[in-house]
């Protein structure tokens, strides 16, 4: 399910509905990351809530996750940067000394 459009949901079911969509994102960091052999190193999932202009009521209005994933570094391309980090040395001239 994705509320990439304004969904009209009870304010009753709201709460449990946005909790479940973003869970799904958590969900799918994780399979993502094991995909990959990768790890999930952080998830955090926050509820925002709105008030109606018109009635004064707070309501959930939606919600956002944060999800970080470490992957495995490759060792050749850690190995291309020092090359090339090697390579720039020198190429600058500081002519203001």
């Amino acid at each position: 399910m994705s509320f990439k459009a304004p969904t009209h949901i009870s304010p009753e079911a709201a709460a449990g509905a946005v909790r479940a969509h973003e869970g799904e994102h958590v969900s799918n960091a994780y399979k993502s990351a094991a995909q990959k052999d990768g790890k999930v190193i952080s998830a955090s999932v926050s509820i925002h809530t709105a008030v109606c202009p018109e009635c004064g009521r707070t309501y959930i209005s939606g919600g956002t996750t944060s999800t970080r994933i470490e992957y495995p570094t490759n060792p050749y391309e850690e190995n291309k940067r020092a090359l090339e980090a090697e390579d720039a040395k020198g190429k600058n001239i500081d002519y203001a000394a």
